[in-house]
């Protein structure tokens, strides 16, 4: 027998007062049916989010989900801490590294305007792929080369832009990494997630069937 709790992953008073409730509702229910001589079996509640701020439910399983991939759904302060180990990295080929000069645009709309001589990567991959568009200029970021650089101009159907003017010997065929580690830098799905205005949930389960899964 099994609920899903609907606001675990808040820690504001009223939502705490709210899991509490639905906690008792379903204690309530269950003692009921078993008072009258059924067999409810296992019970469970708790999601990933359940295991972070509501160790004290006594249940016989759990339901962890976006944990397992070792992330949260955002940067978010539980009462456990946990130690996570992310599960996946999203990475892509640069297909062509070249300099633009001052002045000069880089992708669709021309939103971005370099203001001095810069180094640009393309990397093929992009918003088919799962990328969120809205990162366009807005904070993403990728790793080539063990370096962080920032995502430049709008995120397109299949490409992305990095600018990787301080970083040397970049060139086709390189791998850049957008989510995970390269070195002693890393890119958090959080990060990612924040960046784009949502949560790891969306963005994981969004990337698209043309990636490549190699597994580990």
């Amino acid at each position: 027998m099994a609920t899903h709790l609907s606001s675990p992953d808040s820690l504001l008073e009223e939502d705490i007062d709210f899991t509490k409730m639905q906690m008792d509702k379903f204690a309530k229910v269950v003692k009921g049916l078993t008072e009258k001589g059924y067999n409810v079996g296992k019970k469970h509640t708790q999601s990933s989010y359940g295991i972070y701020n509501y160790p004290e439910i006594e249940c016989d399983y759990a339901r962890p989900g976006i944990m397992l991939y070792g992330v949260q759904s955002q940067n978010d302060i539980t009462k456990v801490k946990t130690e996570l180990h992310p599960m996946l990295s999203l990475k892509a080929v640069i297909a062509q590294v070249r300099w633009i000069g001052a002045g000069e645009s880089v992708s669709y709309g021309r939103t971005y305007i370099v203001d001095k001589p810069t180094k640009i990567a393309t990397v093929s991959i992009g918003y088919a792929d799962g990328i969120p568009r809205q990162m366009s200029s807005n904070g993403g970021n990728g790793l080539v080369k063990g370096q962080k650089v920032p995502i430049i101009g709008r995120i397109c159907m299949d490409m992305i832009i990095l600018d990787v003017t301080e970083i040397e010997h970049v060139e086709a065929g390189d791998i850049a990494t957008l989510i995970g580690k390269d070195k002693d830098e890393q890119i958090r799905a959080e990060d990612v997630a924040e960046a784009a205005g949502t949560i790891t949930n969306d963005l994981l389960s969004g990337l698209s069937k043309r990636l490549p899964r190699i597994y580990i």
